[in-house]
């Protein structure tokens, strides 16, 4: 079989990394991998908070990855569907200091954002897994 195709399923961020193919044969000094190799960079879904009025906010889901097609993605507020698009706005004064919000595309799922604030300053307008974001509440 000459199929020499290499298939990571559930991809993370810890699959990031150079992959190269390595052939070996029986024939003396039958032996080849290939060089560079390819570059595989692993990146999450990002959640921007944009402050609008006294008491709203909209959460954008994006990518820094370039996806192919129309990618559609969908805001889940506590794992149940609330919108098919890529901005979700809501407003702060009934939402549930409980309420988790987090966003998909193609089966990745960002980081869950909890929204607590009345009114919130926003100091950090970028989420990405690992990082840290600050709300004030005034």
């Amino acid at each position: 079989n000459s199929d020499c195709t290499f298939r990571i399923k559930q991809l993370r961020d810890t699959d990031s990394g150079t992959y190269r193919f390595r052939f070996l044969t029986d024939h003396y000094g039958g032996k080849y991998t290939g060089h560079p190799g390819v570059s595989l960079t692993v990146t999450g879904l990002q959640v921007k908070v944009t402050e609008n009025e006294a008491q709203s906010v909209t959460l954008t889901c994006s990518s820094t990855c370039t996806l192919s097609g129309s990618p559609t993605f969908t805001w889940y507020k506590n794992g149940e569907v609330v919108s098919n698009q890529n901005k979700y706005s809501l407003n702060l004064a009934i939402t549930d200091d409980t309420d988790l919000y987090s966003c998909a595309t193609g089966g990745v799922t960002s980081l869950a954002v909890n929204v607590k604030c009345m009114k919130a300053e926003i100091i950090s307008d970028r989420v990405s897994g690992g990082e840290t974001v600050e709300l004030t509440c005034r």
